[in-house]
């Protein structure tokens, strides 16, 4: 099942999770962890729903629970380090994390250039830890995590959600999960705005809007992109021929894939396959309806390890912003 909505898994710490990730694009999607982001490589735009984020080596953004967002890099892919963190994580100590909405998303923006470098310095060092499993490893992560959310709470704008708020955003939430998952399901075949809107229970007018206010595009450019980005996997994968990656994603005809090409990308699908570069052996898993290469937890290591030692100055000299008076 092609499913939007995430389920997060925490595979080393309770309500923690850590990985590294090359992509091109990443559809829509949400989930119930705050997810906080730092670019080491490329360039990448995130797009949320009233917001569009052009991101470059070293900037960093962080999302809220169940907060949509897409991300889009250029050819060459953007790597990225992504930390995501369950409400559950300090609820027993902090229980108004379920109700903590931060209204900006930009880390860079907020806080003050000694602050910042040090919590980017956080974010990698978490990461490293996390996958170094040295002893006492988890007693490590989760104290830099308290540090960073603490600095979030205090320098980035925030504020806590009314019950009616969180219920409404529930509701919004649940809809727009069934509405993606159908999308994603069956966008090989013919996929009717209609037939969404009879499920739904809405008329089409209010199911129009209801998509472009919550993804920030029409229905037919959301379908659009999910049919490209599978076209582009099955295209760099070289296995089937032109008319058959076509019938599989549900272009209707070539010339609506050459199109998509070179709007995206400003060349044909066959010159995008001579471009480009065979899989990575640090290739983890890819997805078909985005772009991403997911690391091996020894590649994963070697990475963090390097800027583990960059950032080693960093760590040791920053005065803790937690004692600053």
């Amino acid at each position: 099942m092609k499913n939007e909505y995430e389920v997060i898994d925490h595979p080393y710490i309770n309500n923690i999770n850590a990985f590294l990730v090359n992509l091109d694009y990443r559809t829509p999607h949400l989930h119930d962890d705050i997810e906080v982001i730092l670019v080491l490589d490329g360039q990448v735009t995130i797009r949320t729903q009233y917001e569009e984020y052009n991101l470059s080596p070293n900037s960093s953004v962080l999302f809220n629970s169940n907060q949509l967002h897409e991300f889009h890099s250029t050819r060459e892919g953007a790597l990225i380090l992504c930390l995501q963190i369950s409400p559950k994580f300090c609820s027993y100590y902090y229980p108004a994390i379920s109700h903590l909405h931060f209204d900006s998303h930009s880390i860079d923006q907020h806080l003050p250039n000694d602050h910042l470098e040090y919590v980017k310095a956080l974010m990698i060092e978490t990461a490293y830890q996390y996958y170094a499993k040295k002893s006492g490893y988890e007693f490590f992560c989760v104290s830099l995590l308290n540090q960073m959310l603490w600095m979030f709470l205090n320098w980035i704008p925030n504020h806590n959600l009314s019950e009616d708020e969180r219920t409404a955003r529930q509701h919004k939430t649940e809809r727009l999960r069934r509405i993606l998952n159908y999308i994603d399901e069956n966008y090989s075949d013919k996929v009717l705005l209609s037939e969404i809107a009879k499920r739904e229970n809405l008329s089409m007018t209010y199911l129009s809007h209801f998509i472009k206010d919550n993804l920030n595009q029409t229905f037919q450019e959301y379908l659009n992109n999910i049919r490209f980005s599978h076209a582009r996997e099955l295209i760099a994968e070289k296995r089937m021929r032109f008319i058959d990656i076509c019938m599989e994603c549900g272009f209707s005809d070539y010339r609506y894939l050459d199109k998509a090409f070179l709007r995206n990308y400003g060349c044909t699908p066959k010159e995008y396959q001579n471009l480009h570069k065979p899989a990575m052996p640090t290739r983890k898993f890819h997805s078909l309806e985005s772009s991403e290469t997911f690391y091996t937890i020894d590649n994963t290591i070697n990475i963090l390890e390097k800027l583990h030692d960059q950032n080693k100055l960093i760590i040791s000299t920053s005065p803790n912003p937690l004692f600053a008076s």
